[in-house]
């Protein structure tokens, strides 16, 4: 018996998801595929199939000519042991014929999963004095509990849909996903809830410290309360001195605070931070 292994280029693949909306938003259905695209000029009928998933290193230019052949070969040692074992590995079960173009390959089931929906307002915080207002766009965020599937994701767009799977509202990109973990996609703007923010005040306590002072409203058209998260970001070492609303730090450089508005009324967050930059 002898087995003949070859590289062929031009032969990727990458993931695709579709996520369905029930009505209330907080419930979907969530199914995968593999889109396997042949431009290699040839047709393959494979008896076995596998999809690999990760981020794997390779060589970003050639070792000296007398090096090479050692080179490559202690590189290829350590992708097989190593850089295989942080990836993952899809074997498609009767895989067709791969012929010149795209061709595409279940990758999860119909699956039904929690959702959680979000409004999420970023600002970014400028030194200084700032006179005119900004608007702050709501992006639209899902959080997918994705332990229904029981499956690691590879990295792909969801494309999202309501009603019944017949209207687009907007896709987002993935990154590889562990089993049961979940993933946040952002899908588009709010059309029925603006922001805006607005420096209230300024000073310069220092040489390198500032406290700054801000409001930010809020208008909604919605027939039922919302919760905006509104997140800024502050450089150095800062500090929320008060606000109306309490903040949560997220991470180093960023805090969160969660606005609560009427339906089809307004809310309004102020808020004063002391920033020093290290210097």
């Amino acid at each position: 018996m002898i087995t003949s292994r070859y590289l062929v280029g031009e032969v990727s693949w990458e993931a695709s998801y579709a996520l369905s909306l029930a009505a209330d938003e907080k419930r979907g259905h969530l199914e995968g595929w593999f889109v396997v695209d042949n431009r290699s000029g040839g047709d393959f009928t494979p008896s076995r199939l596998r999809l690999l998933a990760g981020t794997l290193r390779v060589a970003a230019t050639p070792a000296p000519r007398p090096m090479v052949d050692r080179l490559q070969v202690a590189m290829e040692k350590v992708a097989s042991s190593e850089e295989l074992s942080e990836a993952r590995v899809y074997e498609v079960a009767s895989p067709p014929r791969l012929a010149a173009g795209r061709t595409t390959l279940p990758l999860a089931s119909d699956a039904e999963v929690v959702v959680e929906k979000r409004y999420v307002a970023r600002s970014t915080y400028w030194m200084g004095a700032n006179e005119e207002p900004q608007r702050i766009p709501v992006g639209v965020q899902y959080r997918v509990a994705t332990r229904a599937l029981a499956k690691a994701l590879p990295a792909g767009v969801v494309r999202v849909y309501v009603e019944d799977g017949t209207v687009f509202t907007g896709e987002d990109r993935i990154e590889h996903t562990p089993e049961r973990s979940d993933v946040e996609i952002e899908t588009s703007e709010a059309f029925d809830l603006t922001a805006r923010r607005r420096q209230v005040s300024f000073q310069q306590t220092g040489r390198t410290e500032s406290e700054s002072s801000y409001e930010v409203e809020i208008a909604s058209r919605k027939k039922e309360p919302v919760t905006v998260l509104v997140r800024e970001q502050f450089p150095g070492d800062w500090t929320v001195v008060e606000s109306s609303v309490p903040p949560k730090k997220l991470a180093a450089f960023t805090v969160e605070f969660p606005v609560t508005v009427p339906p089809g009324g307004e809310a309004k967050l102020t808020y004063r931070v002391r920033v020093r930059i290290r210097g």
